[in-house]
């Protein structure tokens, strides 16, 4: 008896609860909506933010591998050619072996993580570069990754970064956007060309080393703070 006249009036309470419009329903799933897509589309651009400091570390020095040769290593124009040829094919044997680990490897720890595990070996090969006594010394800057590497996105083992960098963006995108947004991406590498004027600039004027620390300054004091913002994406949604 007891029992059936307390459900008897919580049902009656239920009933005297004003029920919310339809229309209001919408409304309220509309703005959460809204929500959502400026926290992932803040999270896109932070991430951009500290890409483009990536970018310019990854086009800063990189034409400049030949004229080092010639110059600094004291090799005749034939010699800086084959070493520039073996230069440029190191880095992706290195990235070959490299890619299927640390891409398995973020898979376990993270996008993020591995990212920024990746990107010091590239400083220690831009620094490894500034005081190479003898070509053979490159060849480790290239395995690494460093600018001697070549390439738009840098190669090496510090090139594979750019695995888990992909990952993240297509993860905070929301499926529907993500060739949009991916192509809208490809504005920090216009935005980055002009360090590689830049640099053949200063490297007129002798600022040889100043070339291969700026911009490994510039990414560890900007690009990974931001990036250390940012959640990560794995196992989450493409809403973050």
């Amino acid at each position: 008896m007891a029992g059936g006249a307390l459900r008897l009036q919580e049902e009656a309470i239920g009933e005297q609860r004003p029920m919310e419009p339809e229309g209001q329903r919408a409304k309220t799933a509309e703005g959460s909506g809204k929500g959502e897509t400026r926290h992932w589309r803040r999270t896109l651009y932070s991430l951009w933010l500290a890409m483009f400091f990536v970018f310019l570390e990854w086009t800063f020095g990189m034409t400049f591998v030949p004229v080092f040769l010639q110059e600094d290593m004291d090799l005749t124009f034939g010699q800086a050619q084959s070493w520039t040829g073996l230069l440029m094919a190191l880095p992706s044997l290195a990235m070959f072996v490299a890619t299927p680990l640390w891409g398995t490897y973020s898979d376990r720890i993270g996008r993020k993580k591995t990212f920024l595990l990746l990107r010091p070996f590239s400083w220690l090969a831009e620094l490894l570069l500034i005081v190479a006594p003898r070509p053979e010394a490159l060849i480790l800057v290239g395995v690494l990754g460093g600018n001697v590497s070549g390439g738009g996105e840098g190669g090496g083992i510090g090139g594979v970064s750019f695995i888990p960098n992909i990952t993240m963006e297509w993860e905070m995108v929301p499926e529907a956007k993500r060739g949009r947004w991916h192509g809208i991406l490809g504005l920090c590498r216009v935005l980055a060309f002009p360090a590689a004027i830049l640099g053949g600039l200063l490297w007129q004027q002798g600022f040889k080393v100043e070339i291969l620390l700026l911009p490994i300054l510039l990414e560890a004091a900007v690009a990974v703070p931001i990036l250390l913002t940012i959640p990560e994406t794995l196992g989450r949604t493409s809403s973050l």
